[in-house]
């Protein structure tokens, strides 16, 4: 198991879809929103 487990952990395959996949931008975000949006806006 040592030699199959890399630094993502023992189990990568436990979560596959949670690392490849990118993260969608929350409308609630307000940090989001000041990097995709102008300052003026």
């Amino acid at each position: 198991e040592d030699a199959a487990a890399g630094p993502e952990g023992p189990r990568p395959d436990i979560r596959p879809h949670l690392e490849p996949r990118p993260r969608p931008p929350l409308q609630g975000n307000a940090r989001s929103d000041r990097l995709r949006r102008p300052a003026y806006l």
